[in-house]
Parts: C-alpha cells; sequence; structure tokens
C-alpha cells in the first residue's frame, strides 16, 4: 500500500508542474467474460463427453487502473511519457484474476512541414497464470514481459499524400511453464500509403499498406537444458477506404491478406484472408468504434482429424469477431464507458479428445466509468 500511495503523491508532483502538460485519470469496470480460456465445446474424458457447461469458465469480473500521461514540448519537438497499471479479478475463477503494469515514452519531431519523425517505446509485464490453449499457435504462458521499440516517418510524397514508415524491435520473455523457457526477438517493419481528398461530409482516404516481421523463438527444456531455434516470418498486405457518412460519422472497409512462415518444417506456416468493416461515430460529449471482421485461415502442414483420428484434409479457422467501444462524457471529468468484444471461431478438426485447434465461442462484455483529475 505505501508504494501505491508513493506513486500517487509522484503523479501530482509531476502534475503540479507548470512546464510539463499532464493528464490523470482513474478507471473502474464491471463486466463478464464467457469461456475465458477459449475452450473447446466438447472433449472426451475417460469415455465420457464433457460439454461447454463442463469445460467452460465464466466469470464477472472487476477492472480497476490508473492511466497517466506526460507532455514537454519545446519548439517543434515533445517527449511525452505514459504510464498505465491495470488489475482484473474474477469473482468466480480467483485463480485467473492478473495485473499489467505498461510504461513508455515517445519522442516526436517535426522535421519539416511535411515530415515527422516519431520513437515509441514500451515496457509491459503481464502477470498472470496459466496457458492459452486456444491452439491457433503456441502454447503460450499468459504471463510475459514485453519490451517494444519503434522508429517511424510520417511524410508526403505530394499534396494529398499521407504517407508511414516503420521499424519495429520487440523483445518477450514468457513465464517458466511446465518446464519450458520461452522467449523470442522480433524485428520488422510496416509502410502505409494513402491518399486523401475532401468532400461535403468530411475527408475521405483510401490506401494500401503492407508488413513484414520475423520472430526469432528461444524454447528452452529446464530439465535437459536442451534449446530449440525457430523463426516465424509474418508478411501482410491489405487495402483500405475511409468514407465520411457525415461530419462526425465514418465508415472504413478494409482487406487483409497475410502469410506466416515457420521455419520448423512448416508447423505452423498459414495463410488468411479478412475482411473487415469499422464505423466511428465521434462529437465533443461521445464517441463510439464498432469493427466486425471474419477471417479464413489455411495451415500448410497441419491437418484436421475427427474422433477416430482421420484426416480430414488441412487444418481451416473461421473467425468472425466483433468489437465494440462506447465512451461518452457526463461532464469535464467523468464519463461512462461501454466495451463488448465477441470472437467466435470455427474448425475443421471435429476430434473430441484433443483440446487443441477446435472451435470456441468466447465473449467479454462491461460497462464503467472514467474519471480525469
Amino acid at each position: 500500500m505505501k508504494y501505491l500511495l508513493s506513486l500517487i503523491c509522484f503523479l501530482f508532483i509531476i502534475k503540479s508542474a507548470a512546464q510539463i502538460q499532464t493528464s490523470f485519470s482513474v478507471e473502474t469496470t464491471t463486466g463478464y467474460e464467457y469461456n475465458i480460456f477459449k475452450s473447446p465445446e466438447s472433449f472426451l474424458v475417460n469415455g465420457v463427453l464433457k460439454n461447454k457447461n463442463d469445460l467452460y469458465k465464466n466469470s464477472l469480473f472487476q477492472e480497476g487502473g490508473v492511466r497517466f500521461f506526460a507532455k514537454k514540448k519545446w519548439k517543434k519537438q515533445s517527449l511525452s511519457f505514459r504510464m498505465n497499471p491495470k488489475g482484473i479479478y474474477y469473482f468466480s475463477e480467483k485463480k485467473s484474476s492478473y495485473f499489467t503494469f505498461l510504461t513508455g515514452l515517445r519522442y516526436i519531431n517535426e522535421l519539416n512541414k511535411n515530415t515527422t519523425l516519431q520513437v515509441n517505446s514500451w515496457y509491459k509485464i503481464k502477470n498472470r497464470e496459466g496457458e492459452n490453449i486456444d491452439g491457433s499457435e503456441l502454447n503460450f504462458p499468459f504471463g510475459n514481459n514485453h519490451f517494444g521499440l519503434t522508429t517511424s516517418l510520417d511524410f508526403r510524397l505530394y499534396k494529398q499524400n499521407r504517407s508511414m514508415f516503420k521499424i519495429v524491435y520487440g523483445n518477450r520473455d514468457y513465464k517458466k511453464s511446465n518446464g519450458i523457457d520461452l522467449s523470442y526477438n522480433a524485428v520488422g517493419a510496416t509502410a502505409v500509403i494513402r491518399n486523401v481528398f475532401k468532400r461535403k461530409a468530411g475527408w475521405h482516404s483510401y490506401g494500401i499498406e503492407g508488413g513484414y516481421s520475423n520472430k526469432f523463438f528461444q524454447q528452452k527444456n529446464i530439465t535437459t537444458n536442451l534449446t530449440a531455434k525457430f523463426d516465424w516470418k509474418d508478411i501482410n498486405a491489405g487495402i483500405f477506404y475511409r468514407y465520411p457518412l457525415t461530419k462526425k460519422l465514418d465508415l472504413k472497409p478494409s482487406l487483409e491478406y497475410k502469410t506466416r512462415i515457420d521455419s520448423n518444417k512448416d508447423k505452423f506456416s498459414y495463410t488468411q484472408l479478412k475482411p473487415s468493416l469499422n464505423l466511428a461515430y465521434k462529437n465533443k460529449k461521445m464517441s463510439l468504434d464498432l469493427t466486425g471482421s471474419y477471417s479464413t485461415r489455411t495451415y500448410k502442414t497441419l491437418l484436421a482429424t475427427d474422433t477416430n483420428w482421420d484426416k480430414l484434409g488441412k487444418l481451416n479457422y473461421q473467425y468472425f469477431q466483433v468489437k465494440l467501444g462506447v465512451e461518452r462524457k457526463l461532464n469535464k471529468k467523468l464519463s461512462i464507458t461501454a466495451n463488448g468484444y465477441l470472437n467466435n471461431r470455427t474448425s475443421n478438426k471435429t476430434n473430441t479428445k484433443s483440446m487443441y485447434f477446435r472451435g470456441y465461442d468466447y465473449y467479454n462484455i462491461s460497462v464503467g466509468f472514467k474519471y480525469r483529475f
């Protein structure tokens, strides 16, 4: 408790400094999470078929967090600092409760009227027990420490152009679990070429984007001291169009293609196609962001099986996802918030003797308050 009080005092001291722009807010939400661990809806245990009533872990939860932001500007440059500790407590699944702590720095330099340099760094600690068993990738432990660094240039190739190029570095060290120590280093780059033009309702924009990343994994067996190394190359490309329906309401359809190349005999290599649609509304008192997407993913070597272990062809997923975020200002300091996330995955793997690579239903809904000091 004394450390928390010291932190709050420190934040208020910084906030009182006249030369530094600051913002400080406290958020709390209450919600319900369905199928926390993304379990399949059926699983055969000792000859007895368990259904989702037995397998799904559901719970009401209480989430609380603090957001602090400080910014120092001089000439055409700025340096900002952010911090966001957050905790989630599950009433029915207490062992699933967890805590995260995010901190970051951002440097911005307006090199000229057409070019801006931006450098971002962050460090995030996620203190959570258990493993991700949804079988879309490796069995990653939930707990991890994540560091990231990005350098980007926003520039204009001509008057109507708004483009960006970003270089990324990251390191993630997962919590040791089941005798395995897993970590990776990642490098990558992203580019966006966007054109804009103005009409009566507002600014239209359209463009293309592409990215490349390479994650270099190291998986160490703590018992045998043997280490396996492999890497994942992810390549994605997409197109988008932002269409203003009114001055306050935007519609943005997009289409993304992604492929992964796994150096470990293509074990987790796949191709994926993802169309999505985003609806965004904003005025002085309210903001709403709604995104829906459908994805189809086919693995290169992984095969789907039925309960008799007969092969059904290449493993295929189909995702249907919806994400909603709403904030309504009640006054200058207090806002009410609502959030929702739905993730439905179907899989052609129907083998009830396996927990992995199966379909599942998942959703998370919450309402809460945000208070700005």
